[in-house]
C-alpha cells in the first residue's frame, strides 16, 4: 500500500511541476483525484478534449452563471467597474466587473454618473481603441518574425528589417528630411526636436483611427477638451517609442554581418567582405592563416549558380535556415571533397548563436514558476521544478503518462528524511 500511495504522490508532484502549479495546490489536487475516483466507472469512460473543455466552460457552466446573474440584475441596483488589461501575448481586453448592491446602498445619482462617464466619452474611447488597433497592425509583420518558432539563428531579425522598422517608426512623427536614409549610425543619433516634428493633426494615428478622429475634430465645442490632451499624449508616445527603438542593435557589426547568412544575400556584393569580417572576429573558428582560403570559397559561393536557382521561401513560418539552405551548401562537392570546408566551419559556428523564442522559452520556465503568489520559492525548489519540467518536455511526456519507477518510489518514501538532512545542512 505504501508503494501505491507513493506513486500517487509522485504523479501529483510531476503534474504540478509540469504545469507550473504552486505547491499549495497539492492537497487540492489530491482532493480532486479522490472526488473523481468516487465513480471509477464513469471516470474511466469519460473523455475531455481541449475543445470540449472550452465549450463546456463557456457554454455550460459559464452560461448557467451568466443567466443567473442577468436575472438578478433585473431586480436590484448594480454598479460597473471598467478596466483595460493586456495578456502575455499583447492582446488588450476591456474588463467589465458588475457589483450588485441593495436598493438602500445605491442612489440613482451615483448610477447616473456611471452611465454618463460611459456614454459621454464614447467617441474618445473609439479613437483610442482604433489608435491601438492601427499601430499594432503596422508592426505585426515584424513581431511575427521575432516570434518565429523555427530556429533561424540571429538571422530571424534581419539587420535591414531593424533599420526599416526604426525609419518607419520615426516617420510617424518626424518630417522625412530629418530621417537619415541609409546610415544606421546617424539614425540612432537623431534628435527629436519639436521643430523637426509634424503638427498635431499630421501625426500618425493609424488607418483605423484617422476617419473617427477627423469627425471628432470638426466638433471643437464638444471634443476640443480631450483632443488637445489626446495629441499631447500621442506626441509623447511617438517620442518615447523613438527613444526606445534607438536601443536596438542597429550599429552592431556582428548582427549586420550575420544577416549575410540569408539565402537572399548570396549574390550580394558585400557578402564576401561581411563574412570575412565575421571570421576575423572568430579566430578560434577560422585560423587567421586560413582567411585567404575562406575568401576564395566565399567568392565561389556568391556565384554558385546551382544555389542561386534554388527556390527558398524565407517568409514561411516553417523555414529553417540550417536545414533548408546551409545543409545543402555543406553538401556541395568538388572532386568528391567538400566544396566549402572553411565556410562550413564559419556558418556552423554562427548558427550556434541563437536568440528569439528558442532561448526565450527556456528562460520563460522561470517566469512560469516564479509568480506573485509563489515569490518565496527557494532556489533549490525552483531548480527542482525547472528540472522536472524541462525533463518532461525533453522526453515528450506528461505527468499523467509518466511511469513512476521503483527508484522514484523509494526516493519519494525517503524524501522527508532527505529534506530534514538538507535543512540541517542549510542551517
Amino acid at each position: 500500500m505504501q508503494d501505491r500511495s507513493n506513486e500517487i504522490k509522485g504523479v501529483i508532484s510531476l503534474f504540478m511541476a509540469e504545469h507550473c502549479l504552486p505547491f499549495s495546490l497539492g492537497p487540492e489536487l489530491l482532493k480532486l483525484s479522490q472526488r473523481l475516483s468516487e465513480d471509477t466507472t464513469a471516470l474511466n469512460s469519460t473523455t475531455l478534449s481541449r475543445q470540449s473543455a472550452t465549450y463546456i466552460t463557456s457554454h455550460g457552466v459559464g452560461k448557467t452563471i451568466r443567466d443567473e446573474l442577468g436575472s438578478k440584475l433585473q431586480n436590484c441596483f448594480f454598479s460597473l467597474n471598467i478596466d483595460e488589461a493586456t495578456n502575455n501575448a499583447g492582446n488588450k481586453f476591456l474588463n467589465v466587473i458588475v457589483q450588485r448592491q441593495s436598493k438602500s446602498d445605491c442612489s440613482s445619482d451615483r448610477k447616473g454618473r456611471i452611465l454618463n462617464a460611459l456614454f459621454d466619452n464614447e467617441e474618445r474611447t473609439l479613437v483610442i481603441a482604433n489608435l491601438y488597433r492601427g499601430i499594432t497592425q503596422k508592426y505585426l509583420h515584424f513581431m511575427k518574425s521575432i516570434r518565429q518558432t523555427s530556429p533561424r539563428c540571429m538571422i530571424c531579425i534581419d539587420h535591414s528589417d531593424l533599420f526599416t522598422l526604426v525609419k518607419e517608426a520615426y516617420a510617424g512623427f518626424l518630417i522625412p528630411e530629418k530621417i537619415p536614409a541609409c546610415s544606421a549610425t546617424k539614425l540612432v543619433c537623431v534628435e527629436f526636436k519639436r521643430e523637426h516634428q509634424f503638427k498635431d493633426r499630421e501625426l500618425e494615428v493609424g488607418k483605423f483611427c484617422r476617419p473617427i478622429l477627423s469627425k471628432c475634430l470638426k466638433d471643437k465645442k464638444r471634443n476640443g477638451w480631450w483632443t488637445c490632451q489626446f495629441f499631447k499624449a500621442l506626441r509623447e508616445g511617438h517620442v518615447l517609442m523613438g527613444e526606445y527603438l534607438k536601443k536596438l542593435p542597429l550599429t552592431n557589426k556582428t548582427i549586420a554581418e550575420l544577416s549575410y547568412l540569408s539565402p537572399a544575400l548570396q549574390r550580394n556584393k558585400d557578402t564576401t567582405s561581411a563574412l570575412i569580417s565575421l571570421a576575423e572576429r572568430l579566430p578560434n573558428v577560422i585560423d587567421p592563416l586560413s582567411i585567404g582560403e575562406l575568401d576564395a570559397e566565399l567568392r565561389a559561393y556568391c556565384v554558385d549558380q546551382a544555389l542561386a536557382e534554388m527556390e527558398i521561401d524565407e517568409e514561411s513560418s516553417h523555414f529553417r535556415l540550417d536545414k533548408e539552405w546551409w545543409k545543402i551548401v555543406f553538401q556541395r562537392k568538388h572532386d568528391s571533397h567538400s566544396k566549402y570546408p572553411f565556410l562550413s566551419k564559419l556558418v556552423k559556428a554562427a548558427l550556434s548563436i541563437f536568440c528569439g523564442p528558442l532561448v526565450e522559452s527556456s528562460f520563460n520556465i522561470m517566469d512560469d514558476i516564479l509568480e506573485d503568489d509563489r515569490n518565496r520559492l527557494t532556489t533549490f525548489n525552483f531548480e527542482s521544478l525547472a528540472l522536472i519540467k524541462s525533463h518532461l518536455s525533453a522526453q515528450k511526456q506528461t505527468s499523467c503518462s509518466w511511469i513512476v519507477s521503483d527508484t522514484m518510489k523509494v526516493d519519494i518514501s525517503r524524501s522527508y528524511a532527505t529534506y530534514l538532512q538538507f535543512m540541517q545542512k542549510e542551517s
